[in-house]
């Protein structure tokens, strides 16, 4: 099913009249190390917030519905409130993508989702079966941040060999500390039974997310 949309972009991609050209020429100054940018303050900041928003995205596809059947829901509800939360990330995310064009807006985008996922973690973490309809949602908007930081990636860097080498560098060390996030969480669940203390840590990654993210945005220098 995941093949049909990606035929469908190729396809469309292939009937711009400028698709199969050449690759262009590298800019003036050759490869950009990845490496070299990654360890700027800037790249720093932009993995910073690339494995927070990634170990959040993880950590509630992989153990939410566990959090609701643990404290009392059925699995099927569970699951339809997994479905909530992913399906709500798109519209919010299309909602929020203008704002990283121009101006300090980018800024405002990430306190919105920031304090978005804030609430739905809070929710789950006071009150998991009192509204978790509204825990879902706002923790659905909360995960958005993906494409807003793959467009801060995309308007940065002085040359395109530049941005990509901060593109490489950026997923690939924040997919990695955010592929141990559902482990992390779960063996603390393990060892002390509650949910308090995973859901207190993705408390304070939640509301460490906008402030890497208004750092990542103070100054738009690189």
């Amino acid at each position: 099913m995941w093949g049909v949309p990606a035929l469908l972009a190729l396809v469309l991609w292939s009937l711009r009249p400028d698709s199969w050209r050449a690759p262009a020429r590298r800019a003036e100054g050759g490869a950009a190390s990845a490496w070299r940018v990654g360890r700027t303050r800037f790249g720093l900041l932009v993995t910073a917030f690339f494995a927070l928003q990634s170990l959040s995205s993880y950590a509630v596809i992989g153990w939410l519905p566990t959090i609701l059947t643990d404290h009392g829901m059925s699995p099927d509800r569970a699951g339809l409130m997994l479905g909530v939360a992913l399906v709500v990330g798109v519209p919010s995310t299309l909602a929020l993508l203008p704002l990283t064009r121009t101006g300090p807006r980018p800024r405002l985008a990430f306190v919105v989702l920031g304090a978005s996922l804030t609430a739905g973690y809070l929710g789950l973490l006071c009150a998991p079966l009192a509204v978790p309809t509204l825990w879902a949602v706002l923790t659905g908007i909360g995960l958005g941040a993906f494409p807003l930081v793959l467009a801060i990636i995309g308007g940065s860097g002085h040359s395109p060999q530049e941005t990509a080498a901060l593109s490489t560098f950026a997923q690939s060390a924040g997919y990695l500390l955010a592929s141990a996030g559902p482990l992390g969480l779960g063996l603390p669940r393990s060892a002390t039974g509650p949910w308090a203390l995973p859901l207190l840590t993705l408390l304070a990654l939640a509301a460490l997310q906008p402030l890497v993210g208004l750092a990542l945005t103070a100054r738009r220098t690189h």
